[in-house]
């Protein structure tokens, strides 16, 4: 029912709200990563980046979060997504 939804949003260069809460979370990680000098949080970002959730994360998109700029992550987001979408010619 939304593959044509998802057509039209990949043909307009756009992202579904999946892979965009996708990219937030990753660009979010990432700043915490290399932006932050509060320990605290710097800690609370390792024990996530050993969680399940995370390692899945970075595996289904290709992402290593500490190598990636924050061009490559969207690239990489967007390459998913085109992936998922099958585009057919008009």
């Amino acid at each position: 029912m939304w593959d044509s939804v998802k057509e039209i949003q990949f043909l307009c260069e756009r992202l579904d709200f999946r892979h965009i809460c996708f990219l937030k979370k990753f660009l979010f990680l990432h700043r915490l990563l290399h932006r932050l000098d509060n320990g605290v949080l710097k800690q609370c970002f390792i024990l996530y980046s050993q969680s399940v959730e995370f390692v899945s994360m970075c595996h289904d998109f290709d992402v290593v979060i500490d190598i990636c700029t924050e061009q490559d992550i969207h690239h990489k987001i967007f390459e998913h997504f085109s992936c998922v979408v099958k585009v057919t010619s008009f």
